[in-house]
């Protein structure tokens, strides 16, 4: 009777051991702000796990939570009209990004309903309108519709 007790301590002891080691491969949870130079929250950015199809946006306060699966993780914040940004998770689990501006010739970029093209690539029917035209819309609005970039498999390059 007591070597049955043992067993069956012993057995209970290694499943408790596999189900740790299985919520440990799950990854944790990180959590940050972003933000432009000049201290905006940014709405709409793309937050995604380099190398997977992890990723989440930004909220309207800037916020964003996503589940990395290790902390060699690099999370990559993408946003149009600014410079791409790469960090490696490590041990942090609260980040503060700030976004930089990217200055390029926009007069020569049609955004189109998928994607982007050069003017000189483009075919098929556009339309255009001017900036007056369109007297309602905010950059905030604008933002809130805004996604980053992946690849064609979906994950954030």
């Amino acid at each position: 009777m007591n070597e049955n007790l043992k067993l069956r301590s012993l057995g209970i002891l290694l499943l408790m051991c596999l189900f740790s080691f299985g919520a440990y491969a799950q990854g944790r949870q990180v959590s940050g702000t972003v933000t432009d130079a000049k201290g905006e929250p940014q709405i709409g950015v793309s937050v995604g796990v380099k190398g997977t199809t992890q990723g989440t946006m930004t909220d309207i306060d800037g916020k964003f939570k996503i589940k990395v699966p290790s902390d060699k993780s690099v999370l990559r914040f993408t946003y149009v009209g600014f410079k791409p940004h790469e960090v490696t998770v490590g041990k942090q689990s609260t980040f503060k990004i700030v976004l930089h501006e990217e200055a390029k010739d926009l007069d020569e970029v049609v955004v189109i309903g998928y994607g982007t093209v050069r003017k000189g690539e483009l075919t098929g029917a556009t339309a255009s309108i001017k900036g007056y035209s369109c007297s309602v819309c905010s950059r905030s609005l604008d933002r809130t519709f805004v996604r980053g970039t992946s690849d064609d498999d979906g994950r954030f390059s």
